[in-house]
């Protein structure tokens, strides 16, 4: 009989193992539009400022008016410098312009 690996969790260094207290400020997230045209709105706070100006998010990132964006074939993430972040199936465009009606 095969004996199966049984994963251990740990810490990384200088970690407490806790995930980060995050505050969103503006409320809970909303959806607009349908299926594949469908954005999400998450409020300010949702990604904390630290992980907004990590250095892989940055690597990961392109920078854009009032923020960075992350774009691949299936979806596109929007981060804004005040902390909203948008994202859904459709171009960076269609992301931008859900930004400037909020």
């Amino acid at each position: 009989m095969e004996e199966k690996a049984t994963p251990q969790p740990r810490t990384l260094p200088g970690k407490t193992g806790q995930a980060p207290q995050v505050k969103a400020t503006g409320g809970r997230p909303t959806v607009t539009g349908t299926g594949w045209d469908a954005v999400i709105a998450m409020p300010s706070g949702t990604v904390p400022a630290d992980v907004r100006s990590a250095p892989m998010v940055a690597q990961l990132t392109q920078p854009v008016a009032g923020g960075r964006a992350v774009t691949t074939s299936l979806v596109t993430v929007l981060m804004l410098d005040d902390g909203r972040v948008f994202a859904g199936m459709v171009p960076l465009e269609r992301l931008q312009a859900a930004a400037a009606t909020k």
